[in-house]
């Protein structure tokens, strides 16, 4: 049986209504607007100013540029004009906060129906690699299956589980971190948050069972100065290595290639040439303005490329 892994960018949680990044900032413009919320309302206005408008003014942002100037002024220990380091650092982790809100609060249950149909079609021995933080698949995944592995071993579950029996195991690889983890960075315990939701970017801060340190959201932010900090991630990264360099076929599902992902090129590239054959490509992607093919002729000598939607290849062109 062929080894079959599936690439899954935001292109295909947008299918259950998870934003893509380019979405997300309109999105937080309406939070701010919405809510009045002090520590949102000076993110709005940092980016305001750091474009060089005048206060109150509607801008565009790329969230990933954002943040990497950030990162970037936080690594330099200096300020960005009136803001200084505090600032940013507060203004950062408002943002990574409010971007996991809005994922968290995104996905609509009506929409699911498309992964669904994914799920049944999938074998025990595939792979899914999810550059998403959002956990759409991986409760459909348990609904269907039974369990999720990640990778590697959770220190324990948080909150009360689903109680279904399992039927089986999957493996989800998730580089990027996912919204239901939690770190501890005093103990580099990692947990498993159980429930549909865990509706905890609202509520006080979780504690560290073991040690009751604050604990984090485990989430590469969408910077292009990207940080790996949580130990677990690099058990993820090598399992990834080892899946790509085993597989007969890679499937690219809504996933652009940004050039920003540049480390998820360079795992690609080192896997299938550190293996002895060269995997069937499947692209498949909206990719309205042909922006994705032209990057995949960049990477790839030779793949085959579906311009449809995730919801529209698996429910209807391999049937």
């Amino acid at each position: 049986m062929a080894n079959t892994i599936y690439f899954l960018g935001a292109g295909a949680s947008r299918e259950a209504g998870v934003p893509t990044q380019k979405e997300i900032w309109e999105q937080i413009e309406a939070v701010g607007q919405k809510t009045g919320e002090q520590r949102i309302c000076t993110l709005l206005d940092f980016a305001v100013y750091l474009n060089f408008g005048q206060p109150g003014q509607k801008v565009a942002v790329d969230t990933a540029e954002l943040l990497t100037l950030i990162d970037l002024a936080l690594e330099q220990n200096v300020s960005v004009g009136k803001y200084q380091v505090e600032d940013l650092r507060s203004i950062r982790e408002t943002l990574i906060r409010v971007i996991c809100k809005i994922l968290e609060a995104s996905v609509k249950p009506e929409r699911l129906d498309v992964f669904a149909g994914f799920c049944t079609r999938l074998a025990q021995e595939d792979t899914i690699i999810s550059l998403n933080y959002d956990t759409v698949i991986d409760h459909i995944l348990t609904s269907f299956v039974g369990q999720v592995t990640y990778g590697f071993n959770f220190a324990a579950q948080l909150g009360e589980g689903s109680g279904k029996k399992s039927k089986g195991t999957q493996l989800l690889l998730k580089p990027h971190g996912s919204l239901n983890w939690r770190y501890c960075s005093r103990c580099n315990n990692i947990y498993l948050l159980a429930g549909e939701k865990s509706d905890c970017f609202d509520g006080p801060d979780q504690r560290c069972p073991a040690d009751e340190h604050p604990l984090l959201a485990v989430v590469v932010t969408p910077s292009y100065r990207k940080q790996f900090l949580v130990p677990q991630l690099h058990d993820v990264w090598m399992q990834c290595f080892h899946q790509i360099k085993n597989a007969d076929v890679i499937n690219f599902v809504g996933y652009s290639f940004p050039p920003g992902d540049v480390h998820i090129i360079h795992l690609i590239k080192r896997a299938v040439l550190a293996g002895e054959k060269r995997p069937v490509i499947n692209v498949i992607s909206r990719d309205s303005q042909g922006m994705v093919f032209d990057r995949c002729q960049n990477i790839f000598a030779g793949f085959k490329y579906f311009q449809t939607s995730f919801g529209h290849y698996f429910c209807d062109m391999i049937n």
